[in-house]
């Protein structure tokens, strides 16, 4: 799909393509599976499917990540369900948009930069990348964080 417009680009559009490649290809694999009845290439309930299942896997991390910080509070799941239901969150997990998926990223980077050496171990930084892949304005958060 992406290979259809590579010659053409709408100055309007600022977000940087992580997510438009993480759609195509999670459409081309739904289209595989026949996932749902019309399982036509990026039609909206595949395209929106891809924020719900970040939605989930950002529940799964910050539960992971609460359990590493605090071993012995057993309310991880309450921390999590917190995150998930927090408003623009949830919102936004029904909607093809950034948010998602720059928020799984940088929640997977974080889980891995707990548990290994930063220098030692690239898919650390290469989450970081995916994040900024995904979202522009987190690369621009992390750039301010330096000065």
């Amino acid at each position: 799909m992406l290979a259809h417009f590579s010659d053409e680009w709408d100055p309007k559009i600022t977000t940087f393509p992580g997510v438009y490649l993480v759609a195509t290809l999670y459409a081309h694999g739904a289209a595989l599976v026949g996932w749902g009845e019309d399982a036509t290439f990026c039609s909206l309930p595949v395209l929106r499917s891809v924020n719900v299942l970040f939605a989930l896997g950002n529940v799964v991390l910050c539960v992971l990540l609460r359990r590493h910080v605090a071993p012995q509070d057993p309310h991880a799941q309450l921390y999590a369900l917190r995150v998930a239901l927090f408003p623009p969150h949830f919102f936004f997990a029904f909607l093809f948009y950034t948010d998602g998926g720059a928020t799984f990223f940088v929640l997977l980077m974080l889980l891995l930069a707990e548990r290994v050496d930063l220098l030692q171990f690239p898919p650390n930084r290469g989450s970081f990348a995916l994040s900024a892949l995904v979202r522009s304005s987190l690369q621009h958060w992390r750039q301010a964080q330096q000065c």
